[in-house]
């Protein structure tokens, strides 16, 4: 099967085909599943180095792996979540605080304390019980020590002992965070905190589990100019994600998103991408999940040198989003996460949000 990409009506500048895929995993099955394996790895679908290819099978039979089920293309879409997971459970601590917010952080010394301090300043005028986590991904220009040395009884730190990418900083933040409603947004604060605010009560009055801010919605603004390039290339990453990943959430680069703390740790917990495009399998896993979300117009501030570059992201983002559409396609699924702890069982409640109109 494959798709055709078509902007403005223009000539397709891009077509995808998992005929190929699937055509390999049947023939390379018989002769120990190396191929296979390296195959289905490349496109996301082994979770642990030591899975190995059991079976593989074409139509709508499943595909068997160990440590994971991958479903034949049709079989039903809901494949999340199967297996079990081969990986210790996830200790969930009590949760302790209303809302946590996740900045990560790369080589950010500079902007750090005026973020920080506006942060502080407009959550301390909301009056709500909350926590800042900065997630220091592997920074080598001391922003760790930075923060540490300025952070009060609301402010901690997680750092990642290298430089993993933006996803591996955000998701280990998320997975520790102890909130009730858990928050992430980038570290120079580029979007009017008033959005982080209607998030949280859209949350906590029960509306829905997950927030996306949109920068593609009626009451958006942008306040400061955004560079022709940036604009061109979000436009065009926009549509991209919107024909192969998600029709409904078209803008996953908005960089603050919102979660219930059981949303959270169900997205994070299943999430594998490490760089810039892991807003996409974020919204991915939300809507294979079946998670209620909605969308809340943003108004854009600063736009000050993101460490997003397009000559360096714009590709492997790219290649991320086109191995998320292939695990989508083929229905891979990762192994259901295992949680344990008090924190855990707080989450579960009698009722569960669905998908909002």
């Amino acid at each position: 099967m494959a798709l055709g990409l078509s902007w403005g009506g223009a000539v397709p500048i891009a077509t995808v085909s998992t005929a190929w895929l699937r055509l390999a995993l049947k023939k390379t099955a018989a002769s120990g599943g190396n191929r296979a394996e390296k195959t289905m790895r490349w496109a996301g679908a082994v979770p642990f180095p030591h899975a190995r290819v059991v079976s593989l099978g074409v139509g709508p039979r499943p595909i068997r792996v160990a440590g994971l089920r991958c479903v034949g293309v049709k079989a039903a879409e809901s494949a999340i979540p199967c297996g079990r997971s081969q990986n210790p459970p996830i200790v969930v601590s009590p949760t302790d605080h209303a809302l946590t917010v996740v900045i990560p952080a790369f080589n950010e010394r500079r902007r750090l304390p005026w973020t920080l301090g506006q942060l502080a300043a407009f959550l301390n005028d909301w009056d709500v019980d909350y926590r800042v986590l900065v997630a220091d991904d592997g920074s080598t220009d001391g922003t760790a020590t930075l923060v540490s040395d300025r952070l009060g009884g609301r402010f901690s730190l997680i750092g990642l002992p290298r430089h993993g990418g933006k996803g591996c900083a955000v998701r280990a933040a998320m997975l520790s965070a102890t909130g009730q409603v858990l928050a992430f947004t980038d570290a120079d604060l580029p979007y009017d905190l008033t959005a982080l605010r209607s998030g949280y009560e859209q949350i906590r009055a029960r509306q829905c589990e997950v927030v996306f801010g949109a920068r593609d919605l009626e009451g958006s603004q942008a306040r400061v100019p955004r560079a022709p390039a940036r604009r061109i290339t979000t436009r065009i990453f926009g549509q991209m994600v919107k024909h192969l990943i998600s029709s409904e959430v078209p803008d996953t680069q908005c960089g603050l998103k919102l979660f219930s703390r059981r949303a959270a740790l169900e997205i994070f917990a299943r999430s594998t991408v490490r760089g810039f495009a892991f807003d996409v399998e974020v919204v991915l896993l939300t809507q294979q999940l079946g998670l209620s979300f909605r969308r809340v117009p943003v108004t854009l501030v600063s736009e000050d040198a993101s460490t997003l570059s397009l000559s360096r992201h714009a590709v492997p983002m790219a290649w991320d989003v086109l191995r998320l559409f292939l695990r989508t396609r083929m229905h891979w699924s990762r192994p259901a996460p295992a949680f344990c702890g008090p924190g855990w069982q707080e989450t579960l409640g009698p009722d569960r949000n669905r998908r909002v109109a």
